[in-house]
This record gives C-alpha cells, structure tokens and sequence, in this order.
C-alpha cells in the first residue's frame, strides 16, 4: 500500500514453486512528449508591463541563451508514442498510474515537480554540449548535456520577455534531473 492507498496485486513464486497473489504499491510513471518549443508568453502589447520589460533587461546580464544556437523542431509521432505507452501502462490488472505532460505541459517545472516516479519516459530532443579541458584533462561537465523542452526555443532566441515562469530555460540538464526528488 503506498501513500494514496492504491495496490496492485503481482504473481509472486515461492520457494516451492507455487505462486501465490502479492500486494504491492500501484507505481507511478510519467511521461514528457512532444514540448511546445516555442511556448511563450502571448503577444499581445497590454501584456507587456514596465515590470516585464524591466525583469527582461535585468535577466539578460544573468541570464544567458544557451551556447547551442539551434533551435528544435517538432519531433514527429512523439504524441502518439506517449498515449501509446500510456495505454500500455495503465492497462491490465498490474496497472500504473501513468501521468502526461503534453505539448506546453511538458515544462521544466512540471519535471522538477514530480516526486519519486517509478518511469520517467522523455520524447524530445536532448543536447550535448563540447567537453570543458580543465588542468588535469578533458573531463564532460552535467550542466552542458540534458533534455529540451517546452519554451526552448523561446529562450534560445533571447526572448526573455516572453519566457514563462514554468518553462524556464526549458533545458532539463543532467545535473538537475540527477538532483530530482
């Protein structure tokens, strides 16, 4: 039994062989597919507050566009494969609970939020960034490899006005999805 009381009953052999029903806490997977690149803020100019244009001009002396210059573009049948997965998981009488972030959905916040998934499944981009050669040698650093997702685009462009709260970067880096609850 886990915290929402959920079980699941699995076939468990003894050790003469016989199986005998289990109980088990239901498992959580996730699943992170085809992010909205190119979420932003709308455009409309009522929108745009001094406050805005101000925390603009400020994040650009902290914040900078990533070093890789691309910018990513859908990734075809990635919608599909998640409901696909999503159905497998869920179906049958050892079924997960399965939770999808979809399109402007599949944020950095909403991956920083999840606690404790037993599968985590991502249909996105990823990116690697050059090696840093430090005094002792070449050695790879977990800030310059990772995930896209959505909002991406958005601030890989600098448009820092328009990035949303919960986008953020919109990069997942291996050192932050090392440090998840």
């Amino acid at each position: 039994k886990d915290l929402t009381g959920d079980l699941i009953q699995i076939q468990s052999s003894t050790s003469t062989g016989v199986r005998s029903p289990v109980l088990m806490a239901k498992k959580k997977c996730v699943i992170f597919a085809d992010p909205n690149y190119d979420l932003e803020r709308p455009t409309e100019e009522s929108d745009v507050s001094i406050m805005d244009n101000l925390v603009a001009t400020i994040s650009t002396l902290f914040l900078k566009p990533s070093e890789q210059t691309g910018i990513a573009s859908r990734l075809p049948k990635t919608r599909d494969e998640a409901h696909e997965i999503e159905y497998t998981l869920s179906a049958g009488e050892n079924s997960f609970e399965v939770q999808c972030f979809l399109g402007d959905e599949a944020t950095l916040s909403s991956v920083l939020q999840v606690e404790s998934p037993f599968v985590v499944h991502f249909s996105t981009h990823g990116f690697a960034k050059p090696s840093v050669i430090g005094v002792s040698g070449t050695f790879w650093d977990d800030t310059k490899c990772g995930l896209i997702l959505a909002g991406s685009n958005t601030y890989r462009q600098g448009k820092l006005a328009k990035i949303l709260p919960v986008a953020g970067t919109g990069e997942l880096t291996a050192l932050a999805a090392m440090g998840m609850k």
